[in-house]
C-alpha cells in the first residue's frame, strides 16, 4: 500500500486515548501498517512488550482470537467486524470500566466513523457522508433513520472499541487541532491521496455549531490555509451569510486544522435549491469582478500535449484553441472574479438560513467567470455516474451558465468561457477529452 493508501486505512488512528510518549503495543497489523505508525507519530513510543503499555491496540480481524486482556493495561482500542463484536465488547466491559464504540462506514473502505454513544449522534455523524450514487444515499438514509430510533445494527459491520479502566483522555488528535475534553466525535475520513483532510464535528449537548477540518501533508496543510484567508475575505463580503464564519486556526509541527462554522442541514425543494444556487453564484461574480484581454488568459496557458489523448480529442483542442486565438486578436476581453474552485453539489446545502456553501479550499481569488456554473453541471457526471453523456453533459453546463449570466448581469459569451475553462483542465483524457470534442463540434 502506498503512504496515502495507510494514512487514509489508519485515519481511525485520530482517536486513540493516549498523549505523546505514550507507549503502544500492536497487534493483528501488517508489517507496512505498523512501520507507517511508527514514522509518521514518533512522538510515540512502539514497543512489543505489552506488560508496560499504556494502549494495545488490536486488528481483531488479524489477530489471534484469544488475544490476551488479562494484562494491566490502562487502555484498549479493538478492530472487530460483525462476527467478532458480540464476543469482544461482552469481553472488553467485564474487564473496563469504560467502553466506547464507534461505526467505520462503509465496513469494506470506510470514509466516515459514527459515535454510538447516542442516537443523536450517530444520526449528526452519518450527515457528514454524502455519497454521490443513489443506492449509496439510500444506504446512508435508512442507516440515520434507524439510528434515530436506537438501532445501531447496520453501522456495525466494522467497528472501533475503546476500552478504558480509568477516564479517557482527550484523543491524540483532538489535542493537534486544539480541541478540549468532555465531548465526543464524528470524524469524516477524506480520500486516499495527499490531499487527505480528517473533518472532525464535536459532539456534545445540544446541536455542534463548529466543524474542524485537519491536514497533516503538505499539499492538505496548504489547502487549509488557502481555504481560512478565503472564509476571511467573505466574512466581509456580502456573502457572509452563505459561507461558514472562521472560527479559528491552530498550525502546529504537524497539522494545521481549521475551525468554522457548522449548519445542519434541511431539506430543500429542488426548485428551492437550484434558485438559491444561481443567486449564489451571480453574488459571488460580484466579487473583485474585472476584465483582462483574452490574449493574456491563452498565455497563461500550459502548452496543448497530445499525450494520452485521441486523434479526435487532440484535433479538438487545437481547434478549440485556434478559434479562442482568433478572438484574442480581436481583442476579445475575459472577466474574472473570485472562484469557489470546486464547487459542487455535494459542497453546498439548504440549512435554516439558505443556501449554504463550504469546502473554499481550492478558491481563487481570479477565477474565470462561469467556472464554479461549468463545474457545478459537469462534477457529478465526472465523479459519479458510471457513463456520463458528454454531449448532454455540455448542453446542461451551457444552460445552467446561461442562468447565471442572466441573473449577474455579465456581458459574455457563455461559449467562448466554456471553451476556456475546457481547455484550462489538467486532465484533457477521459470524460473532459469527451466534453472537448462535443464542443469543438457543436461550437457554432
Amino acid at each position: 500500500m502506498s503512504i496515502e493508501e495507510l494514512d487514509y486505512s489508519l485515519a481511525w488512528r485520530w482517536l486513540l486515548p493516549v498523549g505523546k510518549g505514550a507507549r503502544i503495543v500492536l497487534r493483528g497489523f501488517s508489517s507496512a501498517e505498523a512501520q507507517f505508525l511508527r514514522d509518521t507519530h514518533a512522538d510515540m513510543t512502539w514497543q512489543d512488550d505489552a506488560s508496560s503499555a499504556d494502549l494495545f491496540i488490536v486488528n481483531a480481524s488479524m489477530a489471534s482470537s484469544d488475544c490476551n486482556l488479562s494484562l494491566d493495561v490502562q487502555r484498549v482500542c479493538v478492530l472487530v467486524n460483525r462476527a467478532q463484536g458480540g464476543r469482544w465488547r461482552k469481553s472488553l466491559s467485564s474487564q473496563f470500566q469504560l467502553v466506547r464504540e464507534y461505526a467505520l462506514l462503509p465496513a469494506a473502505n470506510p470514509r466516515v466513523v459514527v459515535p454510538l454513544s447516542c442516537r443523536q449522534h450517530a444520526a449528526l455523524a452519518l450527515s457528514l457522508h454524502r455519497p454521490g450514487r443513489w443506492i449509496a444515499r439510500l444506504g446512508i438514509g435508512v442507516a440515520r433513520w434507524l439510528a434515530r430510533l436506537g438501532s445501531f445494527y447496520l453501522l456495525q459491520g466494522k467497528v472501533l472499541l475503546i476500552a478504558s479502566r480509568i477516564p479517557l483522555p482527550v484523543p491524540y488528535g483532538a489535542v493537534m487541532a486544539g480541541l478540549t475534553g468532555g465531548q465526543d466525535y464524528a470524524l469524516y475520513l477524506g480520500t486516499p491521496d495527499d490531499n487527505r483532510k480528517t473533518v472532525i464535528l464535536p459532539l456534545g449537548e445540544g446541536m455542534p455549531d463548529t466543524i474542524v477540518k485537519m491536514g497533516t501533508s503538505p499539499k492538505a496543510r496548504t489547502a487549509l490555509e488557502n481555504e481560512a484567508a478565503a472564509l476571511a475575505m467573505l466574512a466581509d463580503s456580502p456573502l457572509a451569510h452563505r459561507a461558514p464564519k472562521l472560527v479559528k486556526v491552530v498550525c502546529g509541527e504537524q497539522a494545521v486544522a481549521l475551525h468554522q462554522e457548522y449548519r445542519p442541514r434541511r431539506w430543500g425543494g429542488k426548485h428551492t435549491l437550484e434558485k438559491g444556487v444561481v443567486t449564489f453564484l451571480a453574488e459571488l461574480s460580484l466579487l473583485g469582478r474585472h476584465c483582462i484581454p483574452l490574449a493574456h488568459v491563452l498565455g497563461e496557458l500550459p502548452a496543448l500535449s497530445t499525450e494520452g489523448l485521441s486523434h479526435e480529442a487532440a484535433a479538438a483542442c487545437q481547434k478549440l484553441h485556434a478559434r479562442l486565438q482568433a478572438l484574442a486578436e480581436t481583442g476579445c476581453m475575459i472577466c474574472l472574479h473570485r472562484a469557489h474552485g470546486d464547487f459542487a453539489p455535494w459542497n453546498c446545502t439548504w440549512t435554516a438560513d439558505g443556501l449554504f456553501v463550504y469546502d473554499w479550499e481550492a478558491s481563487q481569488a481570479q477565477g474565470l467567470a462561469l467556472s464554479d456554473a461549468f463545474y457545478y453541471v459537469a462534477a457529478p457526471a465526472l465523479l459519479v455516474q458510471r457513463n456520463p453523456d458528454a454531449i448532454n453533459t455540455l448542453e446542461a453546463a451551457l444552460q445552467w451558465a446561461g442562468r447565471v449570466v442572466a441573473a449577474a448581469g455579465l456581458a459574455l459569451d457563455v461559449k467562448v468561457n466554456l471553451a476556456l475553462w475546457l481547455l484550462q483542465q489538467k486532465d484533457k483524457t477521459g470524460f473532459y477529452g469527451q466534453m472537448i470534442v462535443a464542443h469543438a463540434r457543436e461550437w457554432r
